[in-house]
């Protein structure tokens, strides 16, 4: 798929008024690439001393849980998403290179029936 999905993303995001108009823009983009489900995280800035982390989902299990609660603010994607806006995506397999960086972490998501992302 070329980056055309980028610019309707960012064409949708611009029409977004709520953090769940945010979420249903990005579900409709990862539905186009075989996702059942999206998530969006920020870190909120300010206060500096106290920053905190916004995450929504369109599912709720135990991963979402951890995920707000901050248990995966040191994994791969969550350091790749505050240093770029690129797009960061693994094949929930034992033979990507998400895997190989963090086997544990992967293992355990993986168990709560989570491939991917």
């Amino acid at each position: 798929m070329n980056s055309q999905w980028q610019i309707d993303l960012y064409n949708d995001l611009e029409k977004a008024i709520t953090m769940q108009d945010v979420l249903d823009y990005a579900l409709k983009t990862t539905k186009k690439f075989g996702f059942e489900s999206a998530g969006w995280r920020t870190e909120i800035p300010l206060p500096m001393s106290n920053r905190t982390t916004l995450a929504i989902n369109t599912i709720e299990d135990d991963v979402v849980e951890k995920h707000a609660n901050g248990g995966y603010d040191n994994a791969p994607v969550p350091l790749h998403c505050s240093q770029t806006i690129e797009p960061i995506y693994w094949l929930g397999t034992m033979n990507d290179d998400m895997y190989s960086k963090v086997p544990d972490l992967c293992d355990e998501y993986y168990g709560w029936g989570h491939y991917g992302g």
